[in-house]
């Protein structure tokens, strides 16, 4: 890409382009989690049930993931200005559908196409955005920067939509992201130049198959993971067939890869042994990460925490996602072995889980959550953006793309494998029943979800255990550092 083509006028300062530029994604980013934030309020909005909440999230991410490797045809198509003005308007569509409609199958698949246009604002956003950065200081500032966004999505929009959902209806989120949009689409007007950055190609022979193959594969193993212990796993058939899907769909795609000359996926990533490991650590991490929301349900179900005051209280783990982000990025920047960073990182995590193991009662003092939340998001953030930036530097510069692809991926899986592995257990259950046993069986929930919870976090403080063994036994890692060798790496 080449970054004297005057994308942006001239009299465009060049701290009003980077903010620009990330001005773009910050609506998009909150649109990815905006469901999980009140799960009950959207599935009573929607009329279904927290699962299928869920699950268009899992959609969500899932157009994000699939797109990924096809999205590069769509840029090399279209005028730079009317890339980011097409698909800017097209989620402010999305948003607007979302704002109107009551129904799931209408929603469903708006979502996953939200996920595509985010795919495309934030691939083109951050490739204009490395094509100006001049020192790898400064892209490895940008790269934690990007992902210290996706990181705190969670707690923030918890926070900034608590009050909004509680005064009113639950769509009213979607029209305040739907005015998020407006600024960004005016800036984009009135900075931006109608010049393109590669010579025009047609969008004939699309490799469509793999994307649909991929993102099939992909949906497919999302859905299993939201609803699979609802439906008692492999004893129902939508679960059997979705299995089935799974591998006809996998060996299709992989023998297909293999014959083509140009693939979806380069298949030769998976040569590179620290690539391998960069995606075990990840999808680990992600596992780890999401085990917060255990806690969240904790308050909510055992605790009795209305919403609004749990965001406040997870505004503790919002500060340590941004202090481990600000610490992994310096730790960066001095070019530290990888271990050093992961060691401390999973350290973290384990204190967080065997600390939270021994705090959860029927009745606590919510200040004594605060600080193992802060490190929870300390930890988090050490080990997510040079993990990231680890596996995608780990393989052939001309490999990047597709190392960046599957990285993506494998936070999809390692998001839907938390949804899995705590399914119903984490979220609230409150069976119909008469008025007179109302009590007993609330309190029967509440010491099943907080045995769920001990045990559960038992379980992530063995594998953070595991991890440390793993990382400390890896001799080489001991030699390996991060970072960033390619001024055009995709931070997708």
């Amino acid at each position: 890409m080449n970054s004297v083509i005057p994308v942006f006028r001239k009299w465009v300062p060049e701290w009003l382009i980077k903010v620009s530029l990330f001005l773009v994604l910050l609506p998009s980013i909150a649109l990815f989690i905006l469901p999980l934030t009140n799960l009950n309020a959207a599935a009573g909005y929607y009329g279904c049930e927290p699962a299928d909440i869920q699950f268009t999230v899992v959609l969500w991410y899932a157009g994000y993931a699939g797109f990924y490797s096809l999205e590069h045809r769509f840029f090399a198509y279209l005028a730079t200005k009317q890339y980011f003005l097409l698909f800017t308007t097209l989620q402010m569509v999305g948003s607007f559908i979302c704002y109107l409609t009551h129904d799931l199958y209408i929603l469903l698949p708006v979502r996953f196409i939200q996920g595509l246009l985010f795919c495309s604002t934030a691939s083109l956003s951050l490739s204009l955005m490395f094509t100006r950065l001049r020192s790898e200081r400064a892209r490895e500032i940008s790269f934690s920067v990007f992902f210290g966004l996706i990181l705190c999505a969670v707690p923030f929009n918890s926070f900034a939509t608590a009050g909004v959902i509680d005064s009113g209806n639950y769509n009213i989120v979607y029209k305040v992201a739907l005015f998020a949009f407006a600024p960004c689409l005016v800036l984009l007007l009135l900075i931006m130049n109608n010049v393109r950055l590669k010579a025009r190609f047609p969008l004939h022979k699309l490799d469509w198959q793999s994307f649909s193959l991929y993102t099939l594969a992909l949906c497919l193993g999302g859905y299993i993971m939201v609803y699979a212990q609802r439906y008692l796993w492999f004893e129902d058939r939508r679960i059997q067939f979705s299995a089935a899907g799974i591998a006809v769909c996998t060996t299709i795609f992989l023998f297909r890869q293999k014959s083509m000359k140009r693939p979806y996926i380069n298949l030769h990533i998976f040569r590179s042994r620290n690539f391998i490991v960069g995606l075990f650590v990840l999808f680990v991490m992600y596992i780890c990460r999401f085990a917060a929301g255990v806690t969240t349900n904790y308050f909510s179900s055992v605790l009795r925490i209305d919403p609004a005051h749990i965001s406040y209280i997870n505004l503790f783990n919002l500060a340590g996602l941004v202090t481990g982000v600000i610490i992994a990025c310096c730790m960066i920047l001095q070019k530290m072995r990888i271990r050093s960073i992961w060691v401390p990182g999973f350290i973290l995590l384990l204190i967080f889980h065997s600390t939270m193991f021994f705090q959860f009662s029927t009745q606590a003092n919510e200040h004594n959550y605060y600080l193992p939340l802060f490190i929870h998001g300390l930890g988090v953030g050490m080990i997510m953006v040079p993990t990231i930036v680890f596996t995608i530097s780990s393989v052939h510069i001309s490999m990047g793309s597709s190392a960046a692809g599957v990285c993506l991926a494998i936070r999809y899986l390692g998001f839907c494998a938390s949804i899995g592995i705590m399914a119903a257990r984490g979220m609230a259950s409150w069976p119909a029943v008469p008025a007179s046993n109302k009590l007993m069986v609330a309190s029967i929930n509440r010491q099943a979800q907080l045995q769920f919870a001990m045990d559960y976090y038992e379980l992530i403080s063995w594998l953070c255990i595991g991890m440390l063994l793993l990382i400390i036994l890896f001799p080489y890692l001991n030699r390996t550092v991060v970072y960033l060798r390619a001024k055009g790496l995709a931070p997708v």
